[in-house]
C-alpha cells in the first residue's frame, strides 16, 4: 500500500484556530505521537480509527521498529 504524504507547516496557532481543528497531537520524545480527542471541552477527530493522527503514529512506530525499511538508515541497533 503506498502511504500518503502528510504536508508539514510549522507555525504558532491560537486557540481559536486550534479550536477549529479537525485533529491535533503531540510529538515528543517522551509523548512519541499522542492524538489529542478534546481541547476544552471541543471534540477532536484525533483518536478516530481512520484519522490522520493515528495513520501518523502508526507509520511513526514502522518506523522506530525497523518495520519500514526506507528509513532503517535513522536506526542504530544496539547489540
Amino acid at each position: 500500500m503506498m502511504e500518503k504524504e502528510n504536508p508539514v507547516i510549522e507555525k504558532r496557532i491560537g486557540l481559536s484556530e486550534m479550536l477549529t481543528s479537525d485533529e491535533a497531537f503531540f510529538a515528543g520524545t517522551a509523548a512519541e505521537i499522542t492524538p489529542i480527542s478534546e481541547i476544552s471541552g471541543y471534540n477532536l477527530h484525533s483518536a478516530e480509527p481512520e484519522s490522520i493522527s493515528l495513520n501518523i503514529l502508526k507509520r511513526y512506530f514502522n518506523v522506530v521498529r525497523g518495520k519500514d525499511q526506507k528509513y532503517s538508515h535513522w536506526l542504530t541497533y544496539l547489540k
